[in-house]
């Protein structure tokens, strides 16, 4: 799902949240102008609170922890949102329930030709709420809280309750919590246990297990009340499993592998002890892309701040100014010169996050569009909305990864220009050319930098650049030395044994096997089996 389509999900549910109850913070309306083209949608940060509980949605960093911004103080939070969730709701600083479903109320069946396309979204926020106000009423509960408070003082024993669909065991003597159901859950159902830490075992008649905690026990008992309420969320399985690299066959998989290690490596008991099982899971980890980082949404924020500082400034100057007789200082700051420099303080400020990211992710980034797209009004957020407008949908370094692998097979795009013998690759690329004044051959520092780029992207995935042959042979002393048409081995490459350029504008490299120049040639130059 695109990133403005998961931020108009927010939107949706913010709104339903007000009506509920809730406080929200960081909220922005749409501020769009088809008239002028200019794009700036509806946006909220993903942060609320009722009752002394913080709801977060897609919140990836804790910059906005304890923020004082536009007269509004966001709520204290100490967590991100978790791996493969989309909310939590968190009380004094810790995580008390979380779980998926935001992403989903923004999709609608598009076969369904009886309910409108917004009336299916309007029933699966009004389902999602519904789903976290009783989440809230069960954790406000008292008899809630007494009875996560029981079960942790039980110890050596197991301790079962039964739910509508649903058995809760508590394993003390394993530290474990259990789950098994009267019939096969939905795949929402089973997606949720696994986000909440649960895994697959067939033993004992099959059941979700995990270990102990604080988080475990409150999902546990969140089931008896919030089971018939995850089963809109089909969408968003599958929209959560594409970002995380994970989707049902892995899972399978994983499952089968459980299997074979559980019959395979059978102990006195013949089976592996849940410690043994815990232990292997906890050394799997899955992570999240998120938008920015913390360092980079720092310096946004930084900048908006000296942006909207000085621009008050210049107001306060300029409004002083004018108080004071017009021939006393006339010229000084005219009205044009007054508004032009309104208009350079904005560009800059837009130009400075551009090159931010620029610089920083290697990308390309039209930032003029950018600055005839915004306003005076205009925030970082509006700025880093239209970046990713222009991302089509990719992150910073899959953006970057694309440019150099595109920059590279337009210098291949026929096909006779690329050859493979062995673990040589020989590319045509017109890399060198003799200077018909000097009479002398020169490197192409341009067409070279874009083919070490994609070396270096190939053999150790980083977008910097290799510094090993961009000082041998780059810049314009380097360029031209007669010995950069000879054999060169490389001292920092895993993949590449060794270069050699050719007066004819060819180039030659040498990988550690077949399989990596084919491997390179096809992915970064455009490559197929029948050019050869």
């Amino acid at each position: 799902m695109h990133y403005l389509d998961k931020q108009h999900a927010k939107v949706n549910i913010m709104y339903k949240l007000v009506d509920a109850g809730w406080q929200v913070f960081g909220y922005k309306q749409d501020e769009s102008d088809a008239m002028v083209d200019y794009y700036s949608p509806a946006r909220w940060s993903g942060v609320a609170t009722k009752n002394g509980f913080v709801l977060l949605i897609d919140v990836y960093n804790l910059s906005l922890s304890g923020l004082e911004i536009d007269n509004q103080t966001y709520p204290l939070f100490r967590h991100t949102t978790p791996k493969r969730a989309s909310w939590h709701i968190e009380k004094d600083g810790e995580i008390v329930a979380k779980g998926n479903g935001v992403y989903a109320t923004n999709t609608y069946d598009w076969e369904n030709d009886e309910v409108s396309p917004a009336k299916q979204k309007a029933e699966k926020v009004k389902k999602f709420i519904d789903r976290i106000e009783k989440t809230l009423i069960k954790l406000n509960s008292d008899s809630s809280k007494n009875t996560v408070t029981s079960l942790n003082n039980e110890t050596g024993v197991v301790t079962t309750e039964e739910s509508k669909s649903a058995t809760v065991t508590l394993n003390e003597e394993k530290n474990g919590i259990e789950i098994s159901f009267d019939q096969k859950p939905d795949a929402e159902v089973i997606e949720e246990l696994k986000s909440n830490g649960f895994r697959w075992s067939r033993f004992n008649g099959g059941k979700w297990w995990a270990k102990q905690s604080p988080e475990t026990i409150a999902y546990a008992e969140s089931l008896k009340i919030d089971k018939g309420e995850t089963q809109e969320d089909k969408s968003e399985d599958a929209q959560m499993n594409e970002n995380n690299n994970v989707n049902i066959n892995t899972e399978i998989d994983v499952f089968t592998q459980e299997e074979k290690i559980m019959s395979n490596e059978k102990t006195v008991n013949d089976i592996e002890t849940f410690e043994d099982i815990f232990s292997k899971f906890d050394e799997i980890e899955i992570t999240n892309d998120q938008r920015i980082s913390d360092d980079d949404y720092k310096f946004c924020q930084e900048q908006e701040t000296n942006y909207k500082s000085l621009i008050v400034t210049y107001e306060g100057f300029y409004n002083e100014l004018n108080k004071i007789s017009h021939g006393a200082f006339h010229g000084v700051m005219s009205s044009y010169d007054y508004r032009d420099s309104l208009t350079r303080i904005k560009e800059s400020f837009i130009r400075n996050i551009c090159y931010y990211f620029i610089n920083k992710y290697k990308v390309t980034i039209d930032h003029e569009k950018i600055i005839n797209k915004l306003t005076f009004e205009s925030g970082f957020q509006d700025v880093l909305d239209n970046i990713f407008v222009q991302l089509d949908g990719y992150s910073f370094t899959e953006k970057a990864e694309k440019e150099i692998k595109d920059n590279s097979k337009e210098m291949f795009k026929y096909g006779d220009k690329i050859s493979i013998k062995g673990n040589k690759l020989v590319l045509d690329g017109y890399f060198a050319h003799l200077d018909s004044i000097w009479k002398e051959y020169s490197l192409s520092e341009s067409k070279v930098n874009k083919i070490f780029q994609s070396l270096q992207l190939f053999d150790s995935g980083l977008i910097t650049e290799n510094e090993e042959l961009k000082n041998k042979y780059c810049g314009y002393d380097n360029s031209k030395k007669l010995e950069n048409y000879e054999r060169y081995t490389t001292q920092t490459m895993k993949k590449v044994k060794s270069i050699k350029f050719f007066k004819n504008g060819k180039l030659e490299i040498e990988f550690i096997g077949n399989q990596e120049a084919v491997a390179f040639a096809s992915e970064y130059c455009g490559y197929k089996k029948h050019s050869a």
